[in-house]
C-alpha cells in the first residue's frame, strides 16, 4: 500500500510513471519493487495489454525507464495502442528458482502478474514479456516455463548460451549463487532456455518471438541468439531476429525498444496467438 501512496508523473499526454511501488510476495516472504508506466488515452474501465521488461544483471526497476528511454520508445511508435508496462526489481535472480533467492519464476508467473494485472486493469489475454541480457534470459525462461500465459516475448542480447557450450569464469561469476554453491551446470541446465523448448509439449502453443543481439557483443552472446532463433525456425516458428551492429550495450536496446513496441502493437490488434508447434518438428531440429 505504501506504494500506491507515492504520486505518479505525469508525462505530456503520453503515459502516467510510477516508481518504487511494492508488490507482496507471499511465495517469496518479502516485496517485490516494481515501477510502472500506463499510457493515456485509455477508457477507464478498459483492459490494458500488458508488457513485463527485466532488467539485467545489477540492474533496477527503473532501467528501462531511464537508460532505455521507455516513454521516447512508446512515442515512436504511432499504432501502439494505450498499454501497461511492469518493470519489476528483482536483483540478480536470473529470474529462476534457486534457493539463493528463493521460487522467483514461481512467485513471479503465480502472483506478481496477476496482482498487477488486477490492481491496474491489465489484459492476461494481451501479455508480453521482454528483457535485456540476464533479463533476456529470464523472458524466454518464464515464458517457455508458461507458454501459454504470453502473446509475444523479446529478448536483447539474451545471456543464453548455445548447448554444450563451456561456461567461462566471467559467466561463473555472473551467476554467483543462483546454480549452487558451489557451482552446478546441471541447475543452469534445467533453467536453460533451450532445453525448456525441447521439452514442450507437441501440441503446445508458442508465444511469438522477437531476438535481438550487437554483432560485436562482449560477452559473444549473439551466437546464443542466433542459434536460439534457427530452432525456434525448425520447429515450425517463426521469429524475428534482429542483429545490430554494436556489442552489449544501452545504446543498442534502447534503439532496438521501438520496434519491438511495433511487433507487439502487430500482436496485440490481432488479438490471436500464434499456431501450435508439434513434437515431432523438434524432435527434428538441426544440432
Amino acid at each position: 500500500l505504501a506504494g500506491l501512496c507515492l504520486a505518479l508523473a505525469v508525462l505530456p499526454v503520453r503515459a502516467e510513471i510510477a516508481r518504487g511501488l511494492v508488490e507482496p510476495s507471499a511465495i517469496l516472504g518479502r516485496d517485490i519493487p516494481y515501477s510502472l508506466y500506463r499510457s493515456d488515452g485509455a477508457d477507464a474501465d478498459a483492459r490494458l495489454p500488458v508488457l513485463y521488461l527485466l532488467h539485467g544483471h545489477g540492474g533496477t526497476a527503473n532501467d528501462w525507464l531511464d537508460a532505455g528511454g521507455l516513454a521516447d520508445a512508446v512515442a515512436a511508435v504511432p499504432d501502439l495502442p494505450p498499454m501497461l508496462v511492469a518493470m519489476p526489481g528483482l536483483g540478480n535472480s536470473w529470474y529462476v528458482d534457486s534457493d539463493a533467492f528463493g521460487p522467483v519464476a514461481t512467485s513471479f508467473l503465480d502472483e506478481f502478474m496477476p496482482a498487477v494485472e488486477t490492481r491496474w486493469n491489465g489484459d492476461p489475454r494481451k501479455r508480453a514479456i521482454a528483457g535485456l541480457s540476464m533479463g533476456g534470459f529470464g523472458a524466454l525462461h518464464l515464458a517457455l516455463r508458461a507458454p501459454d500465459r504470453f502473446l509475444a516475448v523479446g529478448a536483447f542480447s539474451p545471456a543464453i548460451l548455445p548447448p554444450g557450450a563451456p561456461i567461462s569464469a566471467i559467466q561463473r561469476k555472473l551467476y554467483g549463487s543462483v546454480f549452487g554453491e558451489p557451482f552446478d551446470r546441471r541447475r543452469v541446465d534445467r533453467a536453460d532456455p533451450f532445453r525448456l523448448l525441447e521439452s514442450l509439449p507437441g501440441n503446445g502453443r508458442l508465444p511469438a518471438f522477437y531476438l535481438m543481439s550487437g554483432d560485436d557483443d562482449e560477452f559473444g552472446l549473439e551466437r546464443g541468439t542466433i542459434r536460439f532463433y534457427l530452432r525456434l525456425r525448425a520447429i515450425g516458428a517463426e521469429p524475428e531476429l534482429r542483429i545490430r551492429d554494436g556489442g552489449h550495450r544501452w545504446r543498442l536496446w534502447r534503439e532496438e525498444l521501438p520496434g519491438f513496441l511495433a511487433f507487439l502493437a502487430r500482436r496485440w490488434k490481432a488479438e490471436v496467438a500464434p499456431a501450435s508447434h508439434r513434437r515431432e518438428a523438434i524432435s527434428r531440429r538441426p544440432r
